[in-house]
């Protein structure tokens, strides 16, 4: 059996894809250096790693293994290599250079945290077998860090604890020596990972989507056998393929019937919002969370000074967001029976509705926005034309904002018609 960590290629590939995967399976906190973390809380940075279709042209040629003196040829026999991957970190600053051509110094550093590092520990370690992996399924997701700082990050770095190597036919593991202070770094080339403005998830402004192109280096994951002890030394590069998509959630503000808003932060922090026809919209059930498509007209009529927002996009300045997706939350509802209009027909000539709420005695009229056959319905009867969509008998949920204080009126956005 040829040692299949030497390989170049989708089994490289898919074991640094691995590895980002242990993070979204524990879940991550991110921290700043110095600090503690909490557990499975914060902004969720998602990863999509894809196989990197070149190497550097750095780097050592060879597919073979290293060779030191009086090393052993044991290491042809090697099937499986575990690590626990315990934490991952962005290191700042561009210029941090290459690794080395042989893979990840064995020179133990002093673990000083460098400045401004930013840390995600894992709530809880996932240990990982790199020989063995679920197919080449790249598309994978990484929770990580919160409060990440605005600026230039150079690298990736991993922390992991107890590495160790099975050899074909011992009945137990091996223990192996680590990289440098049990970490690995990920190196960018062609370009540093920016990151145009800093988060605060609980301000409201996290990372939505960053994409990285992971692969390692030529000789793969290098593992070195000597009588001595068994040494793992990764040349590990990724390529960043820009922009960073960024989540801000807030209320609306200067909604002045164009292509711009304004979007106000939990943080007090304002961005200035840009759409155009390419935006897709979507309405929010502010009690449930459930989402839906809607048209950018439905969406549009339901933006208004003070609607409480989710814009996904892009920032073309420290201050203008480019919006790829926005979402309406609409935060008021009712569920009752339609009780106006007829059997075929349960409109009022006004194009509004009467709905008996459920387990009351009171009415509530329903103003269809931002038209009676312009508004979103779910579950449409068949048969039924959009403007003839509800009759009297029906059951609907309406979703919406109360036009009073008594919530006796309610400009009703999505309405569904239920049995």
């Amino acid at each position: 059996m040829k040692l299949r960590l030497y390989d170049n290629g989708k089994i490289a590939a898919a074991a640094i894809a691995l590895l980002l995967t242990g993070f979204l399976v524990a879940g991550c906190s991110g921290v700043g250096s110095g600090q503690s973390a909490d557990s499975g809380t914060g902004n969720i940075i998602r990863v999509a790693v894809s196989e990197a279709a070149a190497l550097p042209a750095s780097g050592p040629s060879s597919n073979s293994p290293v060779a030191e003196a009086g090393a052993s040829s044991a290491s042809q026999n090697i099937d499986n290599v575990w690590i626990t991957v315990t934490r991952v970190a962005l290191l700042p600053g561009a210029g941090n250079g290459q690794p080395d051509p042989n893979g990840e110094t064995a020179i133990e550093d002093s673990g000083t945290a460098e400045a401004g590092l930013q840390v995600a520990e894992l709530a809880q370690p996932k240990t990982i077998d790199l020989l063995h992996l679920p197919g080449n399924d790249v598309a994978m997701l990484l929770n990580a860090f919160d409060n990440v700082p605005a600026g230039t990050y150079g690298k990736i770095r991993l922390y992991y604890t107890n590495p160790k190597v099975h050899f074909i036919g011992d009945s137990d593991n091996t223990a192996a020596h680590p990289t440098a202070n049990f970490h690995l770094d990920i190196h960018f080339v062609g370009g540093d990972l920016v990151i145009p403005v800093s988060t605060n998830p609980n301000g409201g402004v996290s990372i939505f989507n960053v994409v990285i192109s992971i692969v390692l280096g030529r000789d793969g994951l290098k593992v070195t056998v000597n009588p001595n002890k068994i040494l793992i030394r990764p040349q590990v590069f990724a390529g960043f393929n820009p922009p960073v998509a960024y989540e801000v959630s807030g209320t609306a503000s200067e909604v002045l019937g164009g292509n711009t808003f304004d979007i106000l932060t939990a943080d007090g922090r304002t961005f200035h919002v840009v759409f155009d026809t390419s935006t897709g919209w979507s309405f929010q059930d502010g009690q449930s969370g459930n989402r839906v498509g809607v048209t950018s007209a439905q969406g549009r009529a339901a933006l208004d000074n003070g609607s409480s927002l989710i814009v996904v996009g892009i920032f073309g300045s420290s201050d203008t967001l480019s919006a790829d997706n926005v979402v309406v939350i609409l935060p008021d509802k009712i569920t009752g029976t339609v009780v106006s209009g007829t059997s075929t027909n349960g409109w009022l000539s006004d194009n509004t509705l009467k709905v008996l709420k459920a387990g009351t005695t009171d009415n509530v009229i329903v103003f269809p926005m931002p038209s009676r056959a312009g508004a979103f319905y779910a579950n449409l009867v068949a048969g039924r034309a959009p403007a003839d969509n509800v009759v009297f008998g029906d059951n609907v949920v309406v979703l919406g904002v109360f036009r009073n204080v008594s919530q006796t009126e309610i400009s009703g956005f999505w309405i569904t018609i239920g049995p």
